[in-house]
C-alpha cells in the first residue's frame, strides 16, 4: 500500500500551483512529512500531466541496461538527481 494516493497528490499539486502558499506550508497543510515531495509532484505534473502521479509499483525493478542509460544521461547532461528522476520517471531519487 502506498502512503499517498494519486487523488491526494493531484489535490496537493493543484493547491500548490494556485495558492500563494509555498511548498512548506502546503506540505504542512496536508500532513506531508517531506516538503520536497510537493515540489517533485508539481514538477512531474507540470512536465507530464496527472498520469505521472500514478502510484508506481513498489516491486518495480530496473535492469542493468536501464541503470547504465540513466547514469550516462545524467553525466552527459550534467543533470541533478531530481532532474534525472523526472526525465526517467523514477519516483524516488534515492533509487538513482
Amino acid at each position: 500500500m502506498t502512503k499517498y494516493s494519486k487523488t491526494l497528490k493531484i489535490k496537493v499539486v493543484q493547491d500548490y500551483l494556485t495558492s500563494p502558499l509555498g511548498y512548506k506550508l502546503i506540505a504542512r497543510k496536508y500532513g506531508i512529512k517531506s516538503n520536497s515531495l510537493v515540489v517533485s509532484w508539481a514538477q512531474r505534473y507540470k512536465a507530464f500531466g496527472p498520469k505521472r502521479l500514478d502510484v508506481l509499483s513498489p516491486k518495480k525493478t530496473f535492469d542493468g541496461s536501464f541503470k547504465m542509460n540513466v547514469l550516462k544521461w545524467m553525466k552527459t547532461n550534467k543533470a541533478s538527481y531530481p532532474k534525472t528522476a523526472l526525465h526517467f520517471n523514477i519516483s524516488n531519487i534515492g533509487t538513482i
